[in-house]
């Protein structure tokens, strides 16, 4: 799978459950997907669990373990 078709996979899965991504949270997928790292501050109930955990999962569609 391509990063495109990983990209419109997790957002399928957020719009399944009646959400949209937040600038913040794609902006960290492809801070991870292109190998930053770094610290995300935001507030509790913010999203940043789905920030952080999309990056690594994007990845494991693309490249399959």
């Amino acid at each position: 799978m391509n990063r495109s078709q990983a990209l419109r996979r997790l957002e399928d899965w957020f719009a399944s459950k009646g959400w949209r991504s937040l600038p913040f949270q794609r902006a960290m997928w492809r801070h991870y997907l292109a190998g930053g790292s770094g610290l995300l501050h935001t507030p509790t109930g913010s999203g940043k669990t789905l920030a952080m955990f999309g990056g690594p999962l994007l990845q494991a569609m693309i490249d399959p373990p």
